[in-house]
């Protein structure tokens, strides 16, 4: 994706109350990751709201 549809998708999350949202990009392509999170279920809570919203299922990446 395009560093403006990344934007794009990093400011309706926003507005809609994601939080701790960042883009990055990686091998040519902007992904725009939402977190870290300490507790299981604020992560599940925020990856609902992401699908809610009409995007796919986030990817969960342990770091």
């Amino acid at each position: 994706g395009s560093k403006d549809a990344a934007r794009r998708v990093e400011q309706d999350l926003s507005r809609h109350g994601v939080r701790d949202i960042d883009i990055r990009r990686s091998r040519g392509l902007y992904k725009v990751l939402v977190g870290p999170f300490d507790r299981a279920d604020t992560l599940a809570r925020m990856s609902e709201r992401v699908v809610e919203l009409g995007y796919e299922r986030p990817h969960q990446v342990t770091r």
